[in-house]
C-alpha cells in the first residue's frame, strides 16, 4: 500500500473517475484545498481523512495513513493547528460551538448567549458596512452572519424598547448579509437572508425595511436578465406613498432599471423623473439623525443621491443602445464617488468600459479595464462580473486588436470568482 496519503488519495480518486471539483462537491470541500493536499502542500485533517475514506469506499486505508503522517517539509511552528479545519455552529437557540479539528486533540469552545450594549453593536454594523464596500465579499460574510447571530441570540434577554431596537439592527444587518451573498453570486442565499431581514424588521415594527426588500429582490432579478419581475416589485414600492421618499427614490431607480432592460424608453424616462422628484423630496424632508436606533447608515446604497441618479441614467442608456451618451454620463458621475466607495466605483466603471467599448472606443474601453483590474479583483462581486461578462462579450471578435490582446488573459481571469461561496 502507498505510504504517502496523497498518493493513494489520487490514486483512488482517479479509479473512482472523479475530478478534483467532484470529489470536493461530496465532501464539501474546495478543489483548491484538495489539489494542496494531493500536491503535499497541505496534510490532511483527519476530518478531511474521514470524509475521503468514506466516499471512496477506501475501508480505513486513507484514515490510517493520515494517523501516519506524511514525510516531507517540516511544517513551522503552529502550523497544524493555524490550517486544521475549523467549524462554528450557530443554534437556533443562541448558542454557538466552535470547535477546532487539530490534530488528536479538538478543541472545543461554547458561546452562551447575553443581552449586548447595543451602541457598540450599530457602530459594528456600520463598521461591517464599510468594508463591505471594499472588500471580497467572502471576507465579510462570516463576519455579517455571526454579527446577525449575536443579534438574534441576544433576543430573549432584551425587553421593551431595546428589544426594538435589537430587532431593527438585526434586521439590518440580515439586509446586508443578502446582498454581501449576492455579491458572491449565490441568489438563493440573497434571499433567504432577505426574507430573514423582513421577518426581523415586521417584528420590530420597521416597515421602511419591510417595504424595501421588494427593491433588494427587484436587484436580484435585474441581474437575473429577468424585466418584468424587476419592474413589478420596484414599481409597487415607488407607488407607496406613505413610504420615505429614499425609500421610493431607490425603488425608481430600480424600475428604471428594468424598464430600460425590456428597452422601454418611456418607462425608463417617467421612471427617472419619478427619481429626481423623489430625490428633491428627500432632499428636504430628510429627517434628523437618529443615534437611538444604533446605526447611522440609511438603507440602500452610500452613494450620494445625485450621483448615483445620474450613474444609474447612464447605465440605462446603455441598455437602450445609446453607448456613447452612456459612456459619457458614466465618466461624470464617477468622479463624484467618495474614495472609499471601491465597490461602486468598480460596478460603473466596469458599466463604462462597455459602453466605450460597444461605441467603438477600444482604446479608452480597454485602458478603463485595465486601471480597474487591481480593484476588480479585490472586491470579487458577481454584479461586476456581469459588467465583465458584457464588456468581454462587447470586444471578444477584436481579440487580434492589441489593445485587446493584451488585456485578454487578465480579463478571463477576473471573470471567475474569488470568493469560493458555496450555496
Amino acid at each position: 500500500m502507498p505510504s504517502h496519503f496523497r498518493v493513494e488519495l489520487r490514486r483512488l480518486r482517479l479509479l473512482a473517475g472523479l475530478s478534483l471539483k467532484e470529489l470536493g462537491e461530496r465532501i464539501d470541500y474546495t478543489k483548491g484545498h484538495l489539489s494542496k493536499i494531493e500536491s503535499g502542500e497541505r496534510r490532511p485533517t483527519p476530518q478531511l481523512a474521514r470524509r475521503c475514506d468514506a466516499a471512496l469506499k477506501a475501508g480505513g486505508a486513507l484514515m490510517a495513513l493520515a494517523d501516519q503522517g506524511q514525510p516531507g517539509r517540516p511544517d513551522a511552528p503552529g502550523r497544524e493547528s493555524a490550517h486544521a479545519e475549523w467549524e462554528l455552529l450557530l443554534s437556533g437557540d443562541g448558542v454557538a460551538r466552535f470547535t477546532a479539528l487539530a490534530g488528536n486533540d479538538p478543541v472545543r469552545m461554547t458561546f452562551a448567549p447575553a443581552p449586548g450594549d447595543l451602541d457598540a453593536q450599530g457602530a459594528l454594523l456600520n463598521e461591517t458596512i464599510r468594508f463591505g464596500q471594499s472588500a471580497s465579499p467572502g471576507m465579510v460574510l462570516p463576519v455579517a452572519i455571526f454579527h446577525v447571530q449575536a443579534l438574534r441570540s441576544a433576543l430573549p434577554y432584551t425587553k421593551g424598547r431595546s428589544r426594538m431596537r435589537l430587532l431593527r439592527l438585526a434586521a439590518r444587518a440580515a439586509e446586508f448579509t443578502g446582498w454581501m451573498a449576492q455579491e458572491c453570486g449565490d441568489d438563493a442565499a440573497a434571499r433567504w437572508w432577505t426574507d430573514r431581514a423582513v421577518e426581523f424588521a415586521q417584528e420590530g415594527g420597521d416597515r421602511e425595511l419591510v417595504e424595501y426588500a421588494d427593491v433588494r429582490r427587484a436587484l436580484t432579478t435585474l441581474y437575473q436578465g429577468k424585466a418584468d419581475p424587476t419592474v413589478r416589485l420596484a414599481e409597487r414600492v415607488r407607488s407607496l406613498s406613505s413610504l420615505p421618499p429614499r425609500v421610493r427614490w431607490l425603488a425608481a431607480l430600480r424600475e428604471a432599471q428594468g424598464h430600460a432592460m425590456a428597452v422601454n424608453d418611456h418607462g425608463f424616462r417617467t421612471a427617472v423623473d419619478h427619481a429626481h422628484t423623489l430625490w428633491e423630496r428627500s432632499a428636504r424632508e430628510a429627517p434628523p439623525p437618529r443615534p437611538a436606533e444604533g446605526f447611522a447608515r440609511p438603507l440602500g446604497t452610500s452613494v450620494p443621491v445625485d450621483v448615483m441618479t445620474t450613474m444609474v441614467t447612464g447605465w440605462c442608456l446603455h441598455d437602450l443602445g445609446r453607448p456613447d451618451e452612456a459612456a459619457e454620463i458614466l465618466g461624470g458621475a464617477l468622479a463624484g464617488l467618495a474614495p472609499g466607495s471601491r465597490r461602486s466605483r468598480v460596478r460603473f466603471a466596469v458599466r463604462r468600459a462597455v459602453a466605450l467599448a460597444e461605441d467603438g472606443d477600444l482604446t479608452r474601453g480597454c485602458a478603463l479595464m485595465s486601471d480597474m483590474l487591481d480593484d476588480i479583483r479585490v472586491v470579487d462581486s458577481a454584479t461586476v462580473r456581469f459588467g465583465l461578462r458584457a464588456f468581454r462579450q462587447a470586444v471578444r471578435r477584436r481579440r487580434a486588436d492589441e489593445r485587446v490582446a493584451a488585456l485578454w488573459p487578465e480579463l478571463q481571469q477576473v471573470t471567475e470568482p474569488y470568493c469560493g461561496w458555496r450555496g
